[in-house]
């Protein structure tokens, strides 16, 4: 999956659905549904872009060859997409009525 805010924001929904229901709800009633997940993915996507950023000014002043800075721009970049991602879709799970009395 190519991560960009638009093929974030569906995942962001449904984590936002299913982790926080109760912000998820007060959210769309209220009509800024859309526009918390648009600010989230751009948090995630500017979290990327400088964790990407960051990686890619290190290998261009590394002493690395070509094979070993590709290889390492590669991990960077997957491991800043899956911070991002992961950084998207947290919510703090709400507890149910009857899980808060247990």
């Amino acid at each position: 999956m190519i991560l960009t805010e638009q093929t974030l924001a569906p995942l962001i929904k449904q984590a936002m659905r299913e982790k926080a229901p109760e912000m998820y709800r007060e959210l769309t009633a209220s009509g800024e549904i859309e526009q918390v997940i648009a600010d989230r993915a751009t948090a995630a996507m500017e979290s990327y872009a400088t964790a990407v950023s960051a990686a890619r000014d290190e290998t261009l002043t590394s002493k690395k060859g070509h094979q070993e800075s590709v290889q390492a721009m590669t991990a960077a970049r997957s491991e800043a997409q899956r911070i991002a991602l992961d950084q998207a879709v947290e919510f703090p799970v709400e507890s149910q009525p009857d899980q808060a009395e247990a």
